[in-house]
């Protein structure tokens, strides 16, 4: 039961994410974190995620083991939304293909300019499930659109994956196009242009085993957790306490405030507390 209850949860917390980035775009409020990463720490996690359900259904996944070793440059992306596009693809893929059917991930570079340090990426997901009419294929990237086949009537979706990935795509300066034969398959391309450095992978390895393991860093460190919903201040307070943190908390700024100043000087190293 605990862990249907978590399922449902995590699904009905994707569902209003999903609208939450909908609702963003639409209003011209979306925006990109990019930052500087490795092709192969935006995808590793995605293959890792995503292997577990092809397994379930016997489906060879094929794609160039390559992606798993440390690259010699970085891209400058949003690595969350485009592991959000990349998951959506493949999630769908692994829902629309048959017990023992096939699903490969393709990855090739279209250009790459060295002198201005851009570049422009292809990522194709591509599979030989049940495919997409030619009717619905026109629109198929509308929100809350998912085509009914009596071989698809019980495969859950909102409709809301594929127009939200193409739209932070655009966003992004590329799109996801489409190409797919009912019955035969499908085929769904990913293009996005980013900027690239050069980066020393033995260096970076260097430098990510000098640092402490967060356990560490928490230990014995005190707390003010500021959180008026129960609940909510009940399970800051457990996962703190399990990296060895000491938490006090209280339900408001006032509490807050009172507390702090009637503490002792440097008691508190740190004080959490959400947006109101």
């Amino acid at each position: 039961y605990l862990k249907q209850i978590e399922e449902s949860s995590r699904y009905l917390l994707s569902l209003i994410n999903d609208i939450l980035d909908m609702s963003r775009i639409d209003s011209g409020k979306f925006v990109l974190n990019s930052q500087w990463v490795t092709p192969m720490e935006i995808v590793v996690p995605c293959l890792d995620m995503i292997i577990p359900s092809m397994q379930a259904k016997h489906i060879k996944f094929e794609y160039n083991e390559h992606i798993r070793r440390q690259n010699s440059y970085q891209y400058y992306v949003d690595p969350l939304k485009t592991q959000q596009m990349l998951m959506n693809l493949l999630n769908n893929a692994v829902k629309f293909t048959p017990e023992g059917g096939t699903v490969s991930l393709e990855f090739h570079n279209l250009r790459a300019d060295v002198k201005n340090m851009t570049a422009h990426d292809q990522i194709t997901v591509r599979d030989n499930g049940c495919g997409i009419s030619q009717e619905f294929m026109k629109r198929i990237f509308t929100p809350f659109s998912q085509e009914r086949l009596p071989s698809t009537s019980q495969i859950p979706g909102t409709g809301l994956g594929l127009a939200l990935s193409r739209n932070i795509a655009r966003v992004m300066g590329g799109d996801i196009t489409v190409e797919s034969e009912l019955g035969k398959g499908s085929a769904f391309t990913i293009e996005f242009p980013y900027k690239f450095r050069f980066f020393d992978a033995s260096r970076g390895k260097r430098r990510g085993a000098e640092k402490l393991s967060t356990p560490v860093v928490l230990k014995d460190k005190r707390v003010l957790v500021v959180e008026d919903n129960e609940i909510n201040c009940r399970i800051a307070a457990e996962l703190l306490e399990s990296k060895g943190v000491k938490v006090d908390a209280v339900h408001n700024g006032k509490e807050c405030v009172d507390t702090f100043q009637s503490s002792l000087v440097n008691r508190y190293d740190a004080i959490l507390m959400d947006i109101r």
